[in-house]
């Protein structure tokens, strides 16, 4: 909200000023920028997170029955350039209810979580993996009104020693 006052009123006093310095001839240029000065107020004052994120909260635990993490690459370019860029991707499967399954039979569902917001945690005494889903609000203060600012975060707990730490390099 406050982004946008301040935008509105600094558009306000640039045509003002523009109007009365320049003796009835107004400076197109300065004009032109009123708007461009609008629309950031407006963009800044809906979305930016001016009053910072509220606590950290844990949105849903799941058992994990597989784990299996690889690495994604993707690229774009041109001409001119080459973009590669590689991420680790983890997939995992969770028991479901389904139609499909017989007495007999488990269903499950598989998902994929890739980029920076994973991160995998070996716990001593871990009886069963999980992936938790954590959820970081940012906060609507008088300056912003940070609509659908969230930082999500995925964190798998696996039983130690489930992750390798040791590698040799091939020969």
């Amino acid at each position: 909200m406050g982004f946008i006052i301040i935008g509105i009123v600094l558009s306000i006093v640039i045509l003002f000023l523009n109007e009365h310095f320049e003796h009835g001839k107004p400076n197109s240029s300065l004009v032109g920028i009123c708007p461009i000065i609008i629309i950031l107020g407006l963009v800044a004052g809906l979305i930016l997170p001016a009053g910072g994120y509220k606590p950290i909260q844990e949105v849903k635990t799941t058992e994990l029955q597989a784990l299996t993490d690889q690495t994604i690459s993707t690229g774009n370019g041109s001409v001119f350039y080459v973009s590669i860029n590689a991420s680790n991707a983890y997939t995992f499967y969770t028991q479901i209810e389904s139609q499909f399954a017989g007495e007999n039979s488990k269903a499950y569902a598989s998902r994929t979580i890739s980029g920076d917001n994973v991160t995998v945690v070996e716990e001593e005494n871990c009886k069963t993996p999980r992936i938790t889903e954590y959820v970081q609000e940012a906060y609507s203060t008088f300056w912003s009104f940070a609509i659908e600012r969230k930082i999500t975060s995925y964190v798998f707990y696996v039983p130690k020693g489930t992750i390798a730490h040791e590698i040799s390099l091939g020969q």
